[in-house]
């Protein structure tokens, strides 16, 4: 017996997510390649908004959808590649002569779904319902037990309200679908805009009964000179930190050229930082080694680790700080 619509397009959105981890390295590392622009070059001045930087999001916004499949098309991503990948993958899909599917893509604020006409099926990587993709029939909100997020669509309009254990909160809508051209678009105008505050990589996968899990997350906090290592995301402020030196202040409250040399670690403690940082993403990526596996998935890792490099070389040896709740949990 051949698997339904919603049967197939589930196989699709696990095979996604599963297949690398939620992350926009790649995507950062497509930005600076573009702009020609070095890994030291990005570190002295991350924020790529900033005019100083020669950088302009013109370069991105003038990319077609194929241009930019680099993105959507690898194993690691956001919310909108997710998408976009997934709309492409089933788009293909045929009974007899007939499409069976017909996505429109939504931008929702800052958070970019794909939902098709014909069967109702949403494509909406937030999703921790059993398998992920769903059905949404126009009509009334649709809450799960198994999320705190509700969708809806009505009247052409699809809505979306990712926590809705916090009343009040205007929920993210839309009722014009967009390319997926422009999707992406907005999706790389945001890692512009965002990047030099920071860029999580969240490792992923799914269980054996279909249900989307997450494990530690690695995040380069580029305006802080760090990264951070978080074993459980929910709890956030327990983490490793991997640190590099910063400006000495002036008497103005503002960084000086001047290096701050007593935050300049040694070579072992580079080699622990590094040491540190390997194991982490084995002992909290998730079974199976799928840390490591999913740290390789377009080469985020290799990338990461020239980044790593030029943050040396700029800023000295850095030091780590590490997450004494960590050690107790790994125990």
């Amino acid at each position: 017996m051949s698997a339904t619509p919603l049967e197939r397009a589930k196989n699709v959105w696990q095979s996604i997510f599963a297949g690398g981890p939620y992350t926009s390295l790649r995507m950062l590392q497509y930005i600076l390649e573009t702009g020609k622009m070095t890994p030291e070059e990005f570190l002295k001045i991350p924020d790529l908004r900033a005019k100083s930087t020669g950088f302009t999001a013109k370069i991105i916004e003038n990319q077609d959808i194929d241009t930019m499949a680099i993105a959507w098309q690898s194993d690691t991503g956001r919310c909108t590649s997710f998408a976009v990948k997934a709309v492409y993958t089933l788009s293909q899909e045929k009974d007899g002569d007939n499409l069976i599917y017909d996505f429109c893509i939504y931008d929702l604020g800052g958070h970019r779904i794909a939902r098709c006409r014909n069967t109702g099926i949403v494509i909406d990587s937030s999703s921790r319902l059993k398998g992920g993709a769903f059905e949404l029939k126009e009509g009334d909100w649709a809450i799960f037990d198994e999320t705190s997020s509700k969708w809806k669509y009505s009247q052409s309009k699809s809505m979306f309200e990712r926590d809705r254990v916090n009343p009040g909160k205007t929920p993210k809508s839309s009722a014009t679908p967009i390319t997926a051209a422009a999707a992406m678009q907005i999706c790389f105008g945001e890692v512009v805009a965002g990047a030099w505050r920071s860029v999580p990589t969240l490792f992923r996968t799914v269980t054996p009964e279909g249900i989307a899990t997450f494990y530690g997350m690695v995040s380069w906090t580029f305006q802080d000179r760090a990264i951070e290592m978080v074993p459980v995301l929910t709890n956030k402020k327990n983490k490793f930190v991997i640190q590099w030196a910063q400006q000495i202040l002036g008497s103005n409250g503002q960084p000086t050229a001047v290096l701050d040399k007593t935050m300049v670690g040694t070579r072992e403690d580079l080699e622990h930082c590094i040491a540190t940082l390997t194991q982490f993403i084995v002992d909290y990526g998730g079974p199976d080694r799928n840390g490591p596996k999913q740290w390789a998935a377009d080469g985020i890792g290799n990338f990461s680790a020239h980044l790593f490099e030029a943050a040396t070389k700029l800023w000295g040896n850095p030091t780590l700080k590490e997450a004494k709740e960590a050690k107790k949990e790994k125990q």
